[in-house]
């Protein structure tokens, strides 16, 4: 049996079936004890070196001793056994490590455990269960947020704010007065007169009029304001070849650093940036599952060990089962049909691996709830331990099938069918 097992896992047990060697039908092996067994493991990074022994001790049922061996329940499951498997053998630093328990009169059992980095529930703890009903569901829904930006944010006129079609030009390059300055600067000028285009009616004051100071003055006044401008806003923006200057980069910053609990005013640019983009760009996909699936070419590469890790997770569970079954023609084996040159390998009952040439062998069929009977034909060895039969009709007369093979000298082999109507 292989089994999945994080690296560094301590105080492991496992539950192991040591079936009986003299047994024909696969029977379990019951009363074992420590002393009647031994074992040994190997790992990855052994180096050039023979197998580690475990010490067996007796231990209790659901309780983890280093080397404990203890028998589950001889009645109700014969030759299953609880082993509580050494941490040492579990350490990271190899990916395998493969365990050997023999004794008198049980078959060779074989125990090949996987060390994984992480475990399927790694995987999930790390993502976290999804605010919907899946992972799909949360990408779709941010796509669904997202999607009015679109690329370079050409998206965002489908907002359907009117008002976007004004940004025609760089705000940089427009004044920053507002419409109240230049009103009350409109007010003081229109007293102005002008006998030549472009030249104010006017004598200059003596400098001494205006001190620097008096200018200083007034720049220094921290609760300064100008009031009404008129119609000064309209007319610099109806004069057509007006030229605006760059604006300051402590102004640029002033807009940028307005907190966003200030943006409250429904339908602006600034509450839909702030409302839908609620999360990194760069975390979010522009397609949904739908999406993903709808392209015919689509190719996934590797999936690391997420498959073994997801088959190695003791609780795992398939929920939706609806739409599995077999139609008609897909099982080859029928139901009372004969089947021509059914193959099977026979190996030795020393060692229980090498294939045994040169048996009689004996062919016996159970059909459903009955008993084992004859098989209509004989065996027919092929070559390097394989026989092959012809089960005739009357062997196959029934939903399921358990064929034993029986030979001296050779293991017992038994091989369940499931006929298909």
């Amino acid at each position: 049996m292989k089994l999945a097992i994080k690296k560094g896992t301590t105080s492991k047990r496992v539950m192991v079936f040591i079936q009986d060697s003299t047994s024909t039908t696969g029977a379990g092996k019951t009363g074992l004890t420590s002393a009647s067994v031994t074992c040994y493991y190997c790992r990855e990074d052994d180096g050039d070196v023979g197998g580690t022994a475990v010490s067996l001790v007796s231990a209790t049922r659901g309780t983890w001793t280093s080397g404990g061996f203890v028998e589950k329940d001889a009645t109700n499951q014969p030759g299953f056994y609880e082993v509580g498997l050494p941490n040492a053998a579990l350490v990271t630093g190899a990916d395998w490590v493969n365990f050997h328990i023999k004794g008198t009169g049980i078959a060779m059992l074989p125990l090949e455990l996987q060390l994984t980095d992480n475990t399927i529930k790694d995987v999930y703890d790390r993502i976290g269960a999804p605010a919907g009903a899946s992972l799909a569901a949360d990408v779709a829904a941010v796509e669904a947020q997202t999607d009015d930006i679109g690329v370079a944010g050409a998206g965002l006129t489908a907002l359907g704010d009117a008002r976007l079609g004004n940004l025609d030009a760089a705000v940089s390059t427009r004044a920053p007065e507002a419409a109240g300055n230049v009103a009350a600067i409109k007010a003081k000028t229109d007293h102005l007169t002008f006998t030549l285009a472009n030249k104010v009616d006017s004598s200059i004051q003596a400098a001494g009029d205006f001190a620097q100071a008096a200018a200083d003055k007034v720049w220094a006044t921290t609760a300064r304001s100008l009031t009404s401008f008129g119609t000064l806003v309209a007319d610099i923006w109806a004069y057509s070849t007006r030229t605006l200057s760059a604006f300051s980069t402590a102004l640029a910053v002033s807009v940028w650093d307005v907190l966003e609990s200030a943006i409250i005013t429904a339908s602006s640019i600034g509450l839909k940036l702030k409302t839908n983009l609620d999360a990194a760009i760069t975390t979010r996909s522009s397609h949904s599952a739908a999406d993903v699936w709808a392209v015919g070419a689509r190719t996934l590469t590797s999936f690391g060990t997420l498959v073994a890790d997801i088959w190695a997770y003791a609780t795992r569970s398939l929920t939706d089962k609806a739409g599995f079954y077999l139609a008609a023609g897909q099982l080859a084996v029928k139901k009372n049909a004969a089947l021509e040159n059914f193959q099977f390998l026979m190996v030795d009952s020393t060692d229980h691996i090498t294939p045994k040439t040169g048996l009689t062998v004996t062919a016996e069929r159970l059909i459903d709830d009955g008993v084992f009977g004859a098989c209509a034909n004989a065996v027919v060895e092929v070559a390097s331990g394989i026989y092959r039969i012809n089960l005739a009709a009357t062997d196959l007369n029934g939903k399921v099938i358990t064929l034993k093979f029986t030979a001296a000298g050779a293991d017992a082999r038994s091989i369940t069918l499931v006929t298909q109507a």
